[in-house]
């Protein structure tokens, strides 16, 4: 065998074996950011593997996926990206892992006593109202279908302050940017989140949120596929639903 052709097959085994032990690269819809970094950390005490998070919006995170972003799995907050990507072979077929739930938060004390959300956007201290951007954030389209259900959405037109996704805007109603902020329940059962108080939003959908591996078939890696096992495991799931998912 030329020696070029062993060279070349040392260094990608090489290659291989590092990103096994760097661990799977998963691209996570940011309302599940504390919930991830909990499995994560048990994962990882537990089996000694690894595993790489990246948080950001469902829409930015599909859009980065079809220009070729090197995720592994992806975790959205929404069923139709995934599907879209399986339909276009960018991923395997999609499952679902946890269905969530639009709430409307507050740290604001002076709030605390509005009896429900409706109440709540009219009060003194809603002047400001946070929502993540809709188009590419799927609890910000469920707060406006909710909104729009309403008939409230002109009403709060001016009051919403956008961010790219849920956790910025919860952000921007925890640091006080605004008296209000669609949340996911989620972030509401946060360590930050329980420094608030939320209401249901009962107008507002379910979200169904799946997930894929991103790698094509048959690339899949003794890595993804531990993790995975785990992230659908008894213990995984006890902790999603300890942030309230379903």
């Amino acid at each position: 065998m030329p020696a070029i052709v062993i060279v070349i097959q040392i260094l990608l085994t090489a290659s291989l074996s590092a990103a096994e032990r760097e661990g799977p690269m998963v691209a996570v819809a940011s309302n599940c950011t504390g919930a991830m970094e909990k499995i994560a950390a048990v994962y990882e005490k537990e089996s000694g593997g690894k595993v790489r998070t990246v948080y950001s919006s469902t829409g930015k995170l599909y859009a980065q996926i079809r220009m070729g972003a090197p995720y592994d799995i992806f975790l959205a907050a929404d069923s139709r990206r995934p599907e879209l990507l399986a339909e276009e072979g960018w991923c395997e077929e999609p499952f679902v892992y946890a269905t969530g739930e639009a709430v409307l938060w507050t740290k604001n004390k002076s709030l605390n006593g509005e009896k429900n959300w409706q109440a709540a956007l009219t009060a003194a201290g809603a002047a400001k109202i946070a929502i993540s951007a809709p188009e590419i954030a799927p609890y910000g389209a469920a707060a406006v279908s909710a909104l729009t259900e309403i008939g409230a959405i002109k009403k709060v037109k001016d009051k919403l302050v956008y961010g790219q996704n849920v956790a910025q805007a919860f952000q921007y109603a925890y640091h006080g940017s605004a008296g209000l902020g669609f949340a996911a329940l989620s972030l509401a059962r946060s360590g930050k989140g329980l420094e608030g108080k939320y209401w249901p939003i009962p107008e507002a959908p379910p979200i169904i949120q799946k997930g894929c591996v991103v790698a094509k078939k048959g690339e899949k890696t003794k890595a993804i596929a531990d993790f995975l096992k785990f992230f659908h495991s008894g213990e995984a799931r006890a902790v999603l639903e300890d942030f309230g998912y379903k």
